[in-house]
């Protein structure tokens, strides 16, 4: 229904600011927060974990991932635990178990990296090979034509793995190394609700 005096603009019109979202959003003092809401230490770390062999809680770190791929490059991170209190033994647990997660998922995509670097390589000396091989035949025969089938399908093979799957692995190294740089901070509901009477005084 189209109320009088009010039209409604056009879904052409109406363009996301990008820079004002990520400012309203995440922006705290120059810095991307990321806040994550949280339980106890089973919502950081998984509660299948033993002791000095702690995993991260799966959940966690996909929210973490979901929300960096937001966030500008430029911005330095805090990740903020708000809700419960932890013990200084419990916040050491924590940092030391994010730390050793992303190295692990840092690590595992250095290595997918270099073996996408090679295949692409490899592809394209293949693609070479039969783009010489179809130089030195006669174009016009069907020999000529299944090589330059060949062709392009190394061709293809390379483009894809070079620059599409390539810059995903490169996304993946840079996620990691932001999150292991990432400044790790807690606040209980008791320090959030202080923090408010003082402002409210």
């Amino acid at each position: 229904m189209n109320l009088p005096g009010r039209q409604r603009p056009a879904a052409e019109k109406i363009k996301a600011d990008y820079e004002k979202v990520v400012r309203e959003y995440y922006l705290e003092d120059g810095k991307a927060l990321i806040s994550c809401k949280v339980r106890g230490l089973d919502d950081i770390v998984s509660h299948y974990s033993v002791k000095d062999r702690e995993n991260m809680n799966p959940e966690l770190s996909a929210y973490l991932d979901d929300n960096i791929f937001y966030v500008p490059i430029s911005l330095p991170i805090i990740i903020r635990f708000c809700g419960c209190e932890f013990t200084p033994d419990e916040k050491e647990i924590i940092r030391r178990t994010i730390l050793l997660d992303y190295e692990f998922k840092l690590a595992l995509a250095k290595q997918n990296l270099k073996r996408n670097y090679i295949y692409s390589l490899l592809t394209l000396c293949i693609g070479i090979v039969f783009l010489f091989l179809y130089s030195q035949t006669n174009s016009s025969g069907s020999v000529g034509s299944l090589l330059t089938v060949f062709f392009w399908f190394f061709l293809f093979e390379f483009g894809g793995s070079w620059w599409s799957k390539g810059l995903a692995l490169r996304d993946e190294v840079k996620h990691a190394q932001r999150i292991m740089n990432a400044d790790i901070q807690f606040e209980s509901y008791l320090q959030s609700r202080s923090a408010k009477e003082k402002e409210s005084v």
